[in-house]
């Protein structure tokens, strides 16, 4: 029983790393020119924020309470580019940090 949920699990995870549209775009940028891939993350990670904003100011104005939903998914993707960014630019600065040791 319990095999068979990790296996579940882990599909449906392989599944959503493969075919999520936001997991795509993050693949594509890492993929890219590695001095360009963090400033592009954080300019959609601002993008998706700024949406989860106008998400809230719109629910404020009289939009149904259940577009609430669709705030956390762009917070959460803002939260997943901006965290990308932040991993690509501690990376680069380590690159360089090490190649000026040497």
């Amino acid at each position: 029983m319990f095999s068979a949920l990790w296996k579940l699990t882990l599909r449906t995870a392989n599944l959503i790393d493969r075919y999520a549209p936001t997991n795509v775009l993050l693949h594509r940028l890492q993929t890219r020119n590695p001095a360009r891939w963090p400033a592009l993350a954080s300019i959609w990670g601002a993008g998706f924020l700024a949406a989860a904003l106008l998400v809230t100011v719109l629910v404020a104005v009289g939009l149904p309470k259940p577009f609430y939903l669709l705030f956390f998914l762009f917070l959460y993707d803002s939260g997943k580019f901006l965290a990308t960014s932040l991993r690509g630019i501690a990376a680069r600065r380590r690159a360089l940090f090490y190649a000026a040791r040497r």
